[in-house]
Order: structure tokens, then C-alpha cells, then sequence
């Protein structure tokens, strides 16, 4: 509905009843009940009564990896493994070792 255009009828029920203009009576009608409910107009109710939408809080994704842990320490008395003797990352010993990546399908 426009709530900014002036009242049809002037305002008037009884002109828009037997004018059949059922747009002006829901107009008319919104008026009244807003009134009866102790707005000012039509409009003022409409935006008091208007859902009020707030976007959910949004969380920082986690950071991504920046690397690979080190290859972990062997207990006392065992050898350290192969990745950690060179000083590489784990997973990039790996095709040192002759492990090849999965391939995709």
C-alpha cells in the first residue's frame, strides 16, 4: 500500500463502499485499526511492525596450514627417521621415499 498518497474518499467509508473500490476500503480499514491501536497512521504501524533482519554473527574461517610439522623424533635407542636425518617436512619425504601422491580420478 502507499501510506505516503493522501486518503481516497477523503477518508470517507461509505463513498468507497458503494464506489466498490476495494483497494481505497483496505486502505481505509488499515487507517482505522491503526488508530484503534494507537498509531498515528497506517504507516507508522507498518514500521514498528516490520521484522527487523540481522545477519547472523559471522566467524573468522580458521587459518590455513602454513606448513608441515617436522617429522617426529624417534625414542631413545631407535634411529631417527629418514625425513628427520635430512631435515625435511614429512610429507615431503615422502616421494624421496617412494611413496607417490594418490591420482586423482
Amino acid at each position: 500500500m502507499d501510506f505516503d498518497a493522501p486518503l481516497p474518499y477523503g477518508g470517507d467509508m461509505q463513498l468507497a463502499v458503494k464506489a466498490a473500490d476495494r483497494p481505497a476500503i483496505r486502505r481505509l480499514m488499515a487507517e482505522r485499526n491503526a488508530k484503534e491501536r494507537g498509531f498515528a497512521s497506517a504507516a507508522e504501524e507498518a514500521a514498528a511492525n516490520a521484522p527487523v533482519v540481522e545477519a547472523p554473527p559471522v566467524e573468522a574461517p580458521p587459518a590455513p596450514p602454513t606448513g608441515f610439522a617436522p617429522a617426529a623424533a624417534a625414542p631413545p635407542g631407535m634411529p631417527a627417521p629418514a625425513a628427520a636425518r635430512r631435515g625435511m617436512p614429512a610429507r615431503a619425504a615422502a616421494p624421496a621415499m617412494g611413496y607417490a601422491p594418490p591420482r586423482r580420478r
